[in-house]
């Protein structure tokens, strides 16, 4: 089952723009600094704007409810993926609980096996549901009762299989798990920061900026692809080629028969090879999009690999990853690593933009 996630865990985030970003400097031979100015220019095109104009990121406002949001949506999957929260056995779920369910969607009363789950884990309050009104239909349910909620998808929703229609969802609440006081004990255990202010400046200035990151890539119109598209997508098609030769398939019958074991790319089992050109493709656009929004944006804030604002944003990935960056050098490779920490930078700069309003 595909859900429409409005937020990326961090991990993710930093995999998806450092991972791509990796592929083009091995496509391109270009160790990214050539000159030896701190300029990190992996693309060889000296203007980026014919393929792409920037979008506004200097003037942006988000208001405190959905930054809170954010931040106790992503410390909710935190604390149940270090089982640092606790089981609740005889209480109802309350908001900001991550629940483990099991449920059946039906269209027209028939069941839609699109949308039926087992097992799976959502933080109340988060509004990552793909569907309004789900979660709060949850909140004040027990571990073990199974309750049915009529609901509506979005006329405006991505699927035109599903928009403007009615769902039934048959919702069955396996477990219940709630979060415990974040205390600088709990930090020092679980994460790489000593205090649980420190964390909690971290996640929110991240959540922050992904958030924003990923409106800015919705909001980029594309000019023209550069060559680059066409290798993002022989990469891809070929990754999947391969595997279906290791096992002994043909692709057509690999990618019907194994698409949900690669859900995190848009694959799904029972796929034609039809459907899967459509995920390479978008695919491919995705990452050029990311590409040629990051290096446009790291070019005109001129952000260097090197100088002090450069070896401050080191030190954080070195408390982040927990080894010293020539570690990471050594284990990753030099440009993964000016990578990783340029994704600091742009982190730092996106924030600094960014107004907060209260509500």
């Amino acid at each position: 089952m595909r859900k429409l996630i409005k937020f990326l865990s961090l991990f993710l985030a930093v995999w998806l723009i450092a991972g791509s970003l990796v592929f083009l400097i091995s496509c391109n031979g270009n160790d990214g600094d050539e000159d030896g100015d701190g300029e990190f220019n992996p693309y060889p095109y000296d203007d980026l704007s014919v393929f792409m104009d920037v979008p506004d990121y200097k003037n942006i406002t988000l208001s405190e409810s959905l930054v809170s949001r954010l931040v106790n949506t992503e410390l909710a999957y935190f604390y149940r993926e270090n089982s640092i929260d606790t089981e609740v056995a005889h209480e109802g779920a309350k908001e900001w609980d991550m629940v483990e369910i099991s449920f059946t969607g039906y269209i027209d009363g028939v069941p839609d096996e699109a949308l039926c789950a087992e097992s799976y884990l959502l933080a109340l309050g988060s509004d990552t549901f793909y569907v309004d009104g789900f979660e709060n239909g949850i909140i004040g349910m027990s571990a073990g009762q199974s309750k049915t909620l009529s609901l509506k998808f979005a006329s405006d929703y991505p699927s035109e299989l599903y928009a403007g229609k009615d769902v039934s969802y048959s919702v069955t609440v396996n477990r219940i798990y709630r979060a415990p006081t974040l205390t600088d004990a709990l930090c020092a255990e679980h994460t790489a920061f000593d205090t649980a202010g420190q964390y909690l400046k971290f996640v929110r200035e991240r959540c922050i900026f992904l958030y924003v990151w990923d409106d800015l890539m919705t909001k980029c119109v594309i000019k023209s692809y550069p060559t680059e598209y066409t290798e993002y997508y022989q990469d891809f098609k070929g990754n999947f080629q391969l595997l279906a030769e290791q096992n002994g398939l043909s692709f057509a019958e690999f990618i019907s028969a194994n698409g949900d074991k690669y859900a995190e790319f848009g694959l799904y089992s029972g796929m034609n090879q039809m459907d899967f050109e459509e995920v390479a493709t978008n695919y491919a656009k995705s990452n050029l999009v990311n590409d040629l929004l990051t290096y446009s944006i790291v070019r005109a804030e001129g952000i260097k690999t090197e100088g002090a604002e450069f070896d401050e944003a080191v030190k954080l990935v070195e408390a982040e990853q927990g080894m010293t960056y020539e570690a990471l050098v050594s284990s990753k490779g030099e440009n993964v690593a000016i990578i990783t920490v340029l994704n600091v930078r742009l982190c730092q700069v996106i924030n600094g933009y960014v107004k907060i309003e209260s509500n």
